[in-house]
């Protein structure tokens, strides 16, 4: 379960990074 809310917010700051 941990790891998807980290694979999730891996998404969202690649997202916001680009």
């Amino acid at each position: 379960m941990l790891i998807v809310v980290l694979f999730i917010l891996l998404i969202i700051v690649g997202a916001a990074w680009c």
